[in-house]
């Protein structure tokens, strides 16, 4: 059995046309080789493949998530592209000042710890100079 570039562009395609392969291999039930030798000797259209391959339900569904997704952030550069940098400069200020006068507002609240005064540091042994 020799592995041409053909051959193997071909067995990919087969791969993508049958995703349920694929989890068969990340369920380690079947491994590559397995799924390529049986590919190898058995076609393409044989009977066996019919259950792996993706129904159009399923394709049908996989493909209007993808198409909803797109849409979505298509909407959302659009409203990055519309958007007056200098508004949402004035915005972020305002959040920001109101932040500020939330944590004012806490610290005012907070009991106030005693201070305590600083003692120099001192030797704890203490040596004698002849």
């Amino acid at each position: 059995m020799t592995l041409s570039k053909e051959t193997l562009e071909s067995f990919k395609k087969f791969v993508k046309s049958h995703p349920k392969l694929i989890k068969e291999v990340r369920g380690g039930n079947k491994t590559w080789k397995e799924i390529y030798e049986e590919w190898y000797f058995l076609g393409e259209e044989d009977e066996k493949w019919k259950a792996y391959k993706q129904s159009g339900a399923e394709h049908k569904g996989k493909k209007e998530s993808s198409d909803t997704k797109s849409a979505m952030m298509d909407g959302v550069f659009s409203k990055l592209k519309n958007m007056d940098l200098n508004e949402v400069q004035k915005h972020i200020t305002q959040i920001s000042a109101a932040i500020d006068q939330i944590q004012q507002l806490v610290q005012q609240f907070q009991p106030q710890k005693p201070k305590v005064p600083s003692q120099s540091y001192q030797q704890p042994f203490h040596y004698r100079h002849d």
